[in-house]
């Protein structure tokens, strides 16, 4: 629990650190980091269409980014404060307890991106640019949980009206407050300036070139101990030199590419209505990739398309399946193994014989007494003789059937 006040301006709070739930310890710090991440997702997701960004890369590059940047953020803040960790081990992980180096998160979430963008075939320096924006967003507010920590503060002030006193102790520059102040203003020149870049990264670099100076500054009135390093003849914290050294690198390309190389037509968003456009043909193109995955199950589940829709036009399935009507599948009984006939009864020669001659309405002749073959004759079988033609005379026993 902290006691932190403004005493010039008269505010006093006593905060804890963290609540419980169920026994389970929730601290602030990871919620107004959490807070801080969901508004720069919204906004990065209501502006991505007019960046020319897909929502599903934007997501992908959300989920890589963030725990690299968390990794690494922890990582850097370790290397540079090891006394504090001696003797301690599993305290490196405690990251809700505070302390991390947003330059080590910023490092490995862009190594891990420009991975992700090269696979996935888009611009990292277009992504950049809107990645940055929504990243100044969540350090404005994710500052505010070194406040709650009590943590992030400066060196001594006197009669100063932004003096922060931390549990009663003297008057403080409250560093947590300056940099979030810094970013809030930061976030506003670069929100209006990303709508005509020049060229793709322009929004990335200048956020490194103000970020570097605002955090170069605030660092060299910071009373934490950090790593320290001397450079020309100068006692400088590690962050600060990597601070103004990125910073300086920043401003070099944004005056070589504005000055010198990029002279085309400024890089526009794209408006409402072709965003809605961009957006629309995203969406159709999801339900492809969606249908093909579908297809793709099917397939590997041993059943292809056309049986299927073969099985739903016939209304049965193979085993003796039949589809019904309420989209399940009946199966027949199992078979003796034998296949069960009706017999049909087979009429007499003679029988059958006449029967046919009165559906033709002529009497049935009797059959012709046709001589067997002999025993031991070949089988092969006997010529059949031509049809009388029909100019031959008809029989005579026909022709009084007819006068009849």
């Amino acid at each position: 629990m902290n006691t932190l006040a403004f005493p010039q301006l008269g505010i006093s709070l006593t905060i804890k650190r963290y609540f419980e739930v169920f026994g389970f310890r929730i601290y602030w710090y990871g919620i107004i980091i959490a807070v801080g991440f969901l508004l720069a997702m919204a906004y990065c997701m209501r502006r991505a269409a007019r960046f020319k960004i897909k929502s599903n890369d934007l997501i992908d590059v959300a989920l890589v980014a963030l725990p690299s940047a968390i990794v690494g953020c922890r990582i850097l803040y370790v290397l540079c404060n090891l006394d504090e960790f001696r003797g301690n081990f599993w305290s490196v992980f405690a990251i809700w307890k505070g302390g991390i180096a947003i330059y080590g998160g910023l490092a490995l979430a862009i190594v891990a991106v420009v991975l992700l963008c090269r696979r996935k075939k888009i611009s990292f320096l277009n992504v950049a640019d809107l990645a940055v924006l929504g990243l100044l967003i969540g350090q404005i507010i994710g500052r505010w949980g070194n406040f709650v920590n009590g943590e992030a503060y400066g060196v001594d002030v006197e009669n100063f009206f932004l003096g922060m006193s931390i549990n009663g102790g003297p008057d403080v520059h409250p560093i947590f407050l300056y940099e979030s102040l810094w970013n809030l203003i930061g976030f506003v020149i670069l929100h209006l300036w990303s709508r005509k870049r020049r060229f793709y990264g322009q929004i990335f670099l200048s956020y490194v070139a103000w970020y570097g100076v605002g955090r170069g500054l605030l660092e060299g009135i910071r009373a934490e101990n950090v790593l320290m390093m001397r450079l020309f003849g100068a006692d400088l914290r590690v962050s600060q030199v990597i601070a103004f050294v990125s910073a300086l690198v920043a401003v070099g390309i944004l005056a070589y590419k504005l000055l010198f190389r990029d002279r085309t037509d400024p890089i526009f968003l794209l408006s409402k209505e072709e965003a809605a456009a961009f957006r629309a043909a995203e969406r159709t193109e999801e339900a492809r990739r969606d249908q093909e995955r579908r297809e793709k199950r099917l397939r590997a589940a041993g059943r292809d398309l056309e049986d299927l829709d073969g099985e739903e036009e016939n209304g049965e399935a193979e085993g003796g399946a039949t589809l019904v009507d309420d989209g399940g599948w009946s199966y027949d009984e199992a078979d003796d193994g034998e296949d069960e006939t009706d017999e049909v009864p087979e009429d007499e020669p003679e029988d059958a014989a006449e029967d046919a001659a009165e559906d033709e309405g002529a009497p049935a002749d009797e059959p012709d007494d046709e001589p067997e073959p002999e025993e031991g004759s070949d089988d092969e079988p006997e010529e059949v003789p031509e049809e009388a033609p029909d100019d031959e005379p008809e029989p005579a026993s026909s022709r009084s059937d007819k006068e009849e």
